[in-house]
């Protein structure tokens, strides 16, 4: 029996068709959620761990700073411990807040005010992230050149640093959006097919 002889009894045959009833679907749709919820979470945990891996990184790559720059560039080198402690404990609340839903047991209007809270937070930390890193990362380079070798003084223009400034601030937007809001909002669109199940 090929596709099409299959398509042709499920139009026909009514008993079939009612074979798979509202509560499979469901079930089906729910498992889809279940799936982008989950890798959700997984990317938040893994926050946790690469956030203080980055800011030891950020540290030994300013050490020329810390070494050679001024009490400015130093102070605004050490100022990232404090920020990565911030966007850590940030990624750890979101970790608590997403453990509080259940996806198997609440009802379809629960899991759209979790969703719709966690993707405003998502939102607001994209925005802060936008514009709050290009002006850390600008002054960071300003420093950093400032404590660099003549050479490299020499090849450095300010090109460089919008090219660079830009690269940072694109690549923040894509790996959020990948990474998060492409999975809420196929979250988003099963609950809707959802709440429509249940209205029936």
């Amino acid at each position: 029996m090929d596709l099409e002889q299959l398509k042709q009894i499920w139009k026909e045959n009514d008993s079939f068709q009612t074979e798979v009833n509202n509560s499979v679907i469901k079930e089906m749709l729910a498992n889809r959620n279940k799936g982008a919820f989950e890798r959700i979470k997984k990317y938040e945990k893994q926050a946790l761990t690469i956030i203080p891996i980055c800011a030891v990184s950020f540290v030994l790559c300013s050490m020329s700073v810390l070494l050679h720059g001024s009490m400015f560039g130093r102070f605004w080198v050490l100022m990232f411990i404090p920020i990565a402690a911030a966007l850590w404990y940030w990624s750890f609340f979101l970790c608590r807040f997403l453990d509080k839903i259940d996806m198997g047991n609440m009802s379809v209007t629960e899991i759209s005010r979790y969703i719709i809270r966690y993707k405003t937070y998502l939102v607001r930390h994209t925005i802060a992230a936008t514009i709050l890193m290009p002006i850390y990362m600008g002054i960071w380079l300003y420093n950093f050149v400032a404590s660099a070798n003549h050479e490299f003084q020499e090849v450095f223009s300010i090109e460089f640093a919008i090219g660079y400034l830009l690269i940072l601030v694109v690549l923040v937007i894509v790996i959020l959006w990948f990474r998060f809001f492409k999975h809420i909002r196929g979250i988003q669109r099963n609950l809707k097919e959802l709440e429509q199940f249940e209205l029936e």
